[in-house]
């Protein structure tokens, strides 16, 4: 996503939030299951997006088109949304016909029918309880084909608020229909928070589990042997059987989850590297026939190993969503991954016999040869997720990233062009990232690190419809790290800051585009080196832009500088601030904004000053830039310290001396000059009006309006006369 976002002001510790977190470090993400047996991952939902998963999920019920249950509400998609994280299920008192039938309730049902069916794992929901109990009948459960069987794993009565069944539906050898049933006494309140609940089935027991406690266990094999590729219900459901009267509850009232989660044991999953072995043109990632062996990875702990085929080119697909540990493309062929249309879960790979130099809890694609690759699904990161190449080719990302994970380029050359967003920190510490073609890096709460963690140049590109969203956008955050960011168009956001050289040296050169940052620091530690060029086509949005311990170069060339709050001392502490053949444009955009830092010229350059926006612009430094300063609206101020040799021209806005003594060679164009408090030298004075003991206005447009025209005109005529008449003594 793209996100598009205002500037802040947001005041922090810069330092104490940058490296509060190890540099590089991954935490674990997710717990394992209760049982000591070994599991690997085969399917999960955080529920992490802005609309349910329909990869992962159907809506509704899957014998039903209509979504219309054993209860008295009809089932939409409008009444399964998803944000912050959760999925919610919103039973609303809403009147609607469904086949020539009145409902006077809505409610929302969810299944994974066609996309997860199995016959053995261990399964999991983090849930929440609606609020008022009344009239509702929340599940969590499992069936399929036909019924019976069902498994219950959580299933509450209304009003029973501290308690909920766990039920087993089978049929008994003599084709009936049978049931193991517990009431779950918990000792909480379901509505108050979340809870787990789980079920670990194989074919000799389901064990039923509440927050990693085993709370009942069934034995009967034959009975569980009924149960086979069963799919995944969640549903909350209005008045029926269970639900009671729904008319005395309160609406809307809704069912929360915060995951789900499905495990199988590795025993019956496998583990290890399963080969590619399809040969050109479109090939199914399903098919046994395509893996050397006939096993299909599919699961946390296989790792997909892509080499030469006979083909120049495959494309792999599938349907829906598919569960790995790990990907290696290498060889003479060039892979496609997905159409467009499905998603890859790469999560934790715990093969040991599997080269993993990563930490652990982090996912891998691995590059190798000149080819390049192409992933057009969405990649789903269940874990963080590491790349690492040593391919000469480039490896595209086209399919967007999302999950609660991380992201970590070691080296190689990535492009993402699809829409990406983070929930954990996320490093580059090698090769080359570019974003364009539509291609995000969302972590907009979260912090983004560039720097390489050897002697190479880490290279950083947003290009066209490319954006980079992060809390902290911190360049070069290790000592000896050398960072190059090139912004050609696109936008990068920081909420907090942008940090050009943090400990290392960082290049950040924007030649078209948006960047929008609360602050920019450049040089942030001693040693650490910045540097920030702005040319033309290219526009910087800030509070301030400062250096700090280390040394911080900022190039005005063309590109536009944007206040976005009142500051006394938006350009400070800065090595140098240069003002380069393009000059140096600065939108004080409505706000009073203050620059003490010195305006220079770069070397064999007279660089212009063009002030534009409303609010008024204060130099204060010791200036020496020599190029033509534009004053095209609001106001222009010079304090006594600035030492000028300039030449102004004022268009429609004002040129104001507030102390001290300044000398300017020229002063011209439609506007006004006032010398509040001081004296000014000038060489020629063109002006609409001179206004000698009084401050310039707020609104330079409004202070010539409220002169009528003979009085400007006169005002106009005496100072040409005054100023000639200077000039004619000074020759004498």
């Amino acid at each position: 996503m793209h996100l598009r976002r205002s500037p802040s002001i947001v005041f922090v510790t810069i330092v104490l939030f940058l490296f509060c977190l190890q540099a590089g470090s991954f935490n674990s993400l997710h717990a394992a299951p209760p049982s000591s047996d070994s599991y690997s991952l085969i399917f999960a939902d955080e529920f992490g997006g802005s609309t349910l998963d329909t990869y992962k999920w159907n809506y509704g019920y899957p014998w039903n088109s209509t979504y219309v249950h054993n209860h008295d509400a009809a089932c939409y998609p409008a009444n399964v949304t998803e944000s912050d994280g959760v999925l919610n299920l919103t039973a609303k008192k809403q009147t609607t016909t469904v086949t020539g039938t009145t409902y006077y309730f809505t409610s929302g049902a969810i299944n994974t029918s066609g996309k997860l069916n199995i016959s053995s794992g261990y399964l999991e929901a983090s849930i929440k309880m609606p609020g008022n109990m009344t009239g509702v009948w929340p599940a969590f459960w499992m069936l399929g084909s036909g019924w019976p069987p069902e498994i219950d794993i959580m299933e509450d009565k209304a009003g029973e608020n501290w308690n909920y069944y766990s039920i087993y539906h089978y049929t008994d050898s003599s084709n009936k229909e049978q049931a193991y049933t517990q009431h779950n006494s918990v000792g909480s309140n379901l509505s108050s928070d979340y809870h787990r609940f789980g079920l670990d089935w194989t074919s000799s027991y389901m064990k039923f589990y509440f927050d990693g406690s085993l709370m009942y266990t069934v034995t009967d094999t034959s009975a569980i042997a009924d149960a086979v590729n069963m799919y995944l219900l969640l549903n909350l459901a209005v008045g029926g059987a269970w639900g009671g009267d729904p008319w005395s509850a309160t609406y809307p009232n809704s069912m929360k989850i915060d995951w789900v989660r499905v495990w199988q044991k590795t025993s019956s999953t496998g583990e290890g590297t399963r080969i590619w072995k399809g040969a050109s043109g479109t090939c199914t990632w399903g098919s046994t026939s395509n893996w050397v062996g006939g096993t299909v990875p599919s699961c946390s702990t296989e790792y997909a190993f892509f080499d030469s085929v006979s083909g120049s080119s495959v494309t792999v697909n599938w349907s829906n969503s598919l569960t790995t540990g790990g990907i290696s493309l290498g060889g003479t062929t060039a892979y496609t991954l997905g159409t467009g249309n499905e998603s890859l879960m790469l999560a934790q790979i715990n093969d040991t016999s599997v080269a993993n130099p990563y930490s652990s809890g982090t996912a891998y694609i691995s590059l190798s040869g000149s080819q390049s690759h192409t992933i057009k699904s969405r990649l789903d990161l269940y874990s963080h997720l590491a790349i690492q190449s040593t391919s000469t080719g480039t490896l595209t990302l086209a399919g967007g990233i999302t999950g609660p994970a991380g992201f970590r380029l070691l080296s190689g050359n990535v492009r993402i062009t699809g829409d990406s967003t983070f929930r954990s920190n996320s490093f580059i510490n090698g090769g080359s990232l570019t974003l364009d073609a539509g291609g995000s890096f969302g972590a907009s709460v979260l912090l983004t690190r560039v720097g390489s963690v050897t002697d190479s140049v880490t290279k950083l590109i947003v290009g066209a419809r490319g954006e980079m969203d992060a809390s902290t956008l911190e360049l070069a955050y290790t000592s000896g790290s050398q960072v190059e960011m090139l912004q050609t168009s696109g936008t990068v956001y920081a909420a907090t800051s942008i940090v050009v050289g943090s400990f290392g040296t960082a290049n950040y050169t924007l030649t078209g585009g948006i960047a929008t940052c609360s602050s920019m620091i450049i040089g942030l530690n001693e040693g650490a080196v910045g540097s920030v060029t702005i040319n033309a086509d290219a526009t910087l949005t800030a509070s301030s832009v400062a250096g700090s311990s280390g040394v911080s170069t900022f190039n005005f060339n063309g590109g536009t500088v944007k206040a976005a709050a009142t500051a006394s001392a938006f350009l400070d502490k800065l090595t140098y601030a240069n003002i380069q053949a393009g000059g140096a444009i600065f939108d004080t955009n409505g706000y009073d904004v203050g620059i003490a830092q010195a305006l220079i010229d770069a070397p064999s350059v007279h660089g212009s000053l063009t002030k534009q926006g409303a609010g008024t612009l204060t130099l204060s430094g010791s200036n020496t830039y020599s190029g033509t300063t534009y004053v095209n609206a609001g106001a222009l101020s010079l304090a006594p310290t600035t030492a000028h040799n300039l030449s102004a021209v004022v268009n429609n806005a004002a040129f104001e001396i507030a102390h001290g003594s300044v000398t300017v060679d020229s002063v011209t164009g439609a506007g006004s000059t006032y010398v509040a408090d001081g004296i000014l030298v000038v060489g020629t004075l063109v002006q609409d009006s001179l206004f000698l003991g009084q401050a310039a206005p707020e609104s330079a447009t409004a202070a010539t309006e409220a002169v009528p025209e003979p009085v400007a005109w006169l005002t106009f005529a005496f100072a040409a006369a005054l100023f000639a008449a200077i000039r004619r003594r000074s020759l004498l």
